[in-house]
């Protein structure tokens, strides 16, 4: 396994953590390790570097180091609750517009009861979505604006410098 699918497995792991079978948190990694496949351009661009697959071997080049992985990480962050957003109001908007019966005649039902026994369901309102819509919107504002910080802060006390003059340049005087 390449450092991608080490570092989705991590974040898997630390960040979910909740998987009831061994299949679901192999195909949750795989599905966050695409993610990162595909978004390491973007890495690279946010703090100016030049990391890329090698597919001959399936290894990223250079070695990602640990400031690397935590932006990865808070990149990953930021999108999946931004996702998760997205389709929360996109279900919210598509069964607000579909018949109170539901789908294909089975109709939604909020309380059954035979007998003594009664089984309550809490119906996801509009309102409801919308809440858990604006929860996630909010963990994606926090995640981006720590991912802001963290890619400042690599930019900022990780750049090399690109042109040294001077006495900064690191040359001695000749005492001749």
């Amino acid at each position: 396994m390449n450092q991608l699918g080490d570092l989705a497995y991590r974040i898997w792991d630390v960040e979910f953590g909740a998987h009831s079978t061994d299949e679901e948190r192999t195909s949750s990694a795989i599905a966050i390790s695409g993610y990162l496949d595909a978004n390491l351009g973007q890495l690279n661009t946010f703090i100016n570097t030049d990391f890329k697959v090698d597919e001959t071997v399936d290894e990223v080049k250079p070695t990602l180091k640990y400031e690397e992985k935590a932006i990865f990480t808070q990149l990953y962050l930021k999108d999946y609750n931004n996702k998760q957003a997205r389709n929360i109001l996109s279900n919210a908007a598509a069964t607000s517009t579909t018949t109170p019966s539901g789908v294909n005649g089975i109709t939604d039902w909020i309380e059954l009861r035979e007998g003594d026994t009664s089984i309550k369901r809490a119906l996801a309102t509009a309102t409801t979505k919308n809440t858990s819509a604006q929860i996630f919107q909010k963990s994606a504002s926090e995640a981006n604006a720590l991912l802001q910080n963290m890619i400042h802060s690599y930019n900022m006390y990780g750049s090399i410098p690109v042109q040294v003059a001077g006495l900064d340049g690191g040359s001695t005087e000749s005492t001749n």
